[in-house]
């Protein structure tokens, strides 16, 4: 039998050319989540700019990409590079640096049509560079980017490296940066006459690459969705996905390597199983972990199929691949759009269509890139899938590597919070959990309930802040997914959980469904205490939906003893829904033991007092303070609490 040599398993010149695509895939990747979120927490929520308005923004951003053609003609093959990659690296080293809401908009914006443009311009480059080994360098560029961006990641427990203001996150950035620009610098100059470009029925499958995507940063390298659905602690969860990037580079490598596997049969098949598959991952449960594998293998096959469409290039120039390319990002927009904004605004499309649209787009683009004729010829490099496999090592090595702080064995001091933390977005607009882990580590209470939490949506920079804010603190932790199974509310404590549940709250005609959290756990007292976390309806002026939410909650608690029950209710302590409340015989803590208005709401400029800790009739509330903090746009509030 043959000995098999490391170089047999990692070729260096092919490993130089996936440099390229691969680090500028994590800096866009990077920038994307920058971006979105800019939109949604700095320029609506903070600024004020409408729902609609900014998804013109958004497009119009997007549509940049179909600039390709236009620098490439301007700038060269190789100069279309330094402009749309170099351009980038720069914009990611400068966004390193700011703390200003205002500029990590405009410096992502910028660099996310960088980055669009420069997918169509590479996809032209390596035809002509390249030849018939294009297909791979694309496909192992995305999935080598892919893995490296999940790793990354997972590395910092979920958080970008663009809001960890550290010397580390630094010198990584730097390092991915001037390995862009080396990558660049390497890459050769390929003739003006070469042929970059295809026909139409080659360049339109290329739409599948923005979905692809899109099913990427929602589910299959969503540490958060993989742990909450499957019920796995997240470390796992970043081990899942690393493993699955593995999965995703062997499904491409096999699709390159065989061919003769290219048949419309095995490709319907495929196409099905994404179809049905992808749209209903909240139903697999604790068999998510080997479905994300199954998927990514199926998905890397399918990728690596469209990208084979386009190897034999016809023609000069750019144009129906630039349109190709764009017209898949512009679709990830779309979908993400259709996914977010009901939240906030009805729409005729549902959010529940945006994952079956998009395994339809991946499905139609893997069944229109199949082609009649001979098989081409095989492409067995195994780089690609030896790098995605060394970079799974490397993350499981990280996780156990990694401490987990142990929740403190203290004993308890009565002290309960309740904390809307606006998903970790400041008053200003920018991502910051640790300014919401120093308002907890600072009021130092044994349990907390936080509401507007999310485990990793796309337009809150998809962070895990149950784990994230869990680890930070040394806390166990307990979520309920409202909205969908990753936005919700959360409890904190110091002191074990003994049982916990959730149950949802009547939607009672509005767009963002609500729910609350329970948990029984230890204070001191001669029975364990009942916490209830809730966030209620937020239209103001639309009382009807929160007077349909409390009597749930109030027909759950049922007159317990020993029970808190807290949250942003969003309600002034005068109007009917609160009196429904006392009415019950609940206590109101700040009303016992607060001193002045306790004004929660805004945290900049508070007039509301919408945030409360209620007690059952037997509890009183020996102190209570708002903490004034704009760490969130709500100040928190703080109640210690004893027996009467």
């Amino acid at each position: 039998m043959a000995r098999i040599s490391p170089r047999d398993l990692v070729h260096g010149a092919t490993l130089r050319r996936l440099a390229l695509p691969a680090l500028v895939v994590v800096l866009g990747l990077q920038m994307l989540r920058v971006y979105i979120p800019s939109l949604a927490w700095y320029l609506r929520d903070t600024v004020g700019v409408g729902s609609i308005t900014l998804g013109g923004i958004a497009f119009a951003t997007f549509a940049l990409g179909f600039l390709a053609p236009l620098v490439r003609r301007l700038a060269g093959s190789r100069g279309a590079l330094w402009a749309s990659a170099g351009g980038l690296a720069a914009l990611r080293v400068l966004e390193q640096f700011s703390s200003s809401p205002g500029l990590d908009l405009y410096v992502s914006l910028a660099a996310v049509a960088l980055f669009l443009i420069f997918l169509g311009a590479f996809v032209g480059h390596s035809r002509a560079a390249d030849g018939t080994g294009a297909p791979a360098r694309l496909v192992g560029g995305l999935i080598l980017g892919l893995a490296l961006d999940t790793l990354i990641k997972g590395a910092g427990g979920t958080l970008d490296l663009s809001w960890t203001p550290t010397i580390g996150a630094v010198i990584v950035v730097l390092a991915l940066a001037a390995g862009v620009l080396w990558a660049i610098a390497v890459e050769p100059a390929p003739l003006r006459s070469a042929a970059s470009d295809v026909g139409w029925s080659s360049a339109l499958p290329l739409a599948g690459i923005g979905s692809i995507f899109l099913v990427q940063a929602m589910l299959l390298q969503n540490q958060g969705w993989v742990a909450e659905v499957s019920g796995i602690p997240s470390p796992t969860a970043f081990v899942v996905l690393v493993f699955g990037n593995a999965a995703l580079a062997a499904g491409a490598w096999l699709a390159l390597a065989r061919p003769a596997l290219h048949r419309l049969g095995v490709a319907a098949l495929a196409a099905l199983l994404l179809y049905v598959a992808l749209p209903r991952t909240t139903g697999f449960g604790g068999t998510l972990p080997l479905m994300v594998l199954v998927l990514q293998f199926t998905l890397g096959w399918a990728l690596a199929i469209i990208a084979r469409r386009g190897e034999e290039p016809s023609r000069t120039g750019l144009a129906r691949t630039s349109v190709g390319m764009t017209l898949g990002m512009l679709l990830y927009l779309l979908l993400a759009f259709v996914y977010y904004v009901p939240f906030d605004i009805a729409l005729p499309l549902t959010r529940s269509s945006v994952l079956p649209l998009a395994s339809f787009v991946v499905a139609v683009c893997l069944l229109g890139s199949l082609r009649r004729g001979e098989p081409r010829a095989p492409q067995s490099d195994p780089t690609t899938p030896t790098a995605a496999i060394a970079l799974a090592v490397l993350g499981s090595v990280i996780v156990l590597l990694t401490p987990s702080p142990a929740p403190s064995d203290r004993e308890p001091t009565g002290r309960v919070m309740t904390f809307n933390i606006h998903s970790a977005f400041d008053r200003a607009g920018r991502l910051d959990p640790e300014a919401i882990a120093q308002v907890i580590e600072a009021a130092d209470p044994d349990v907390v309930a936080l509401q507007e939490v999310s485990r990793g949506w796309l337009i809150d920079g998809t962070v895990d802040l149950t784990y994230w804010l869990a680890r930070r603190l040394g806390m166990h932790v307990v979520f309920s997914g409202t909205a969908d199974p990753i936005w919700g509310n959360a409890l904190l404590s110091r002191r074990p959980l003994q049982e916990s549940g959730s149950a949802p709250l009547p939607v009672a005609g509005t767009l963002l469904p609500r729910g609350f959290l329970w948990t029984r756990l230890d204070l001191g007292f001669d029975r364990p205490l009942l916490v209830i976390a809730t966030h209620l309806h937020h239209v103001a002026d639309e009382p009807e939906p929160r007077l349909e939410q409390i009597p749930v909650l109030l027909e759950f608690w049922g007159g317990q003893e020993r029970t808190i029950l807290m949250g942003d209710l969003n309600a002034e302590p005068d109007w009917p829904e609160m009196q429904l409340m006392r009415q019950a015989g609940l206590v109101d803590s700040w009303a016992e033991a607060g001193e002045g208005p306790g004004l929660t709401w805004p945290s900049d400029d508070p007039f509301q007092r919408i945030d409360y800790i209620w007690l059952s009739p037997d509890l009183q509330a020996l102190t209570a303070k708002v903490i004034d903090s704009t760490a969130s746009d709500h100040r928190a509030v703080v109640a210690e609490i004893a027996p009467r």
